[in-house]
């Protein structure tokens, strides 16, 4: 590194000075080092909340769909079930013999 016209002078002779700018440059370094530490452990906290986080989410949108599911579900039971020939059966064969079930004869 070359000495530019700017350079300062110090009137302080250098075996004082360079423990002075050793101490300063240690105390930056130090300072430096510890921020980035703290930058990486932050970085990682953020990306292993993002990652908890994108796991949650995926919890919650199965259980909505399961709760979706069984909503229908209760819904369809709540329904109810179409008339087909075999839940007319009964009606059929008191129809055929023109009396009620478990009685001699039809009712007045």
């Amino acid at each position: 590194m070359g000495l530019t016209a700017n350079a300062k002078t110090y009137r302080s002779p250098d075996y004082k000075l360079l423990p002075f700018f050793n101490r300063s440059r240690d105390g930056w370094k130090a300072k430096a080092q510890a921020r980035n530490l703290r930058i990486k452990r932050l970085k990682n906290r953020v990306a292993a909340l993002e990652e908890s986080r994108g796991k949650w989410k995926e919890k919650a949108r199965a259980y909505e769909s399961r709760i979706a599911a069984l909503e229908e579900d209760i819904e369809e039971q709540k329904r109810p079930p179409p008339l087909t020939h075999l839940s007319l059966l009964p009606f059929r064969r008191f129809w055929r013999r023109r009396r009620w079930p478990g009685t001699s004869s039809r009712p007045n």
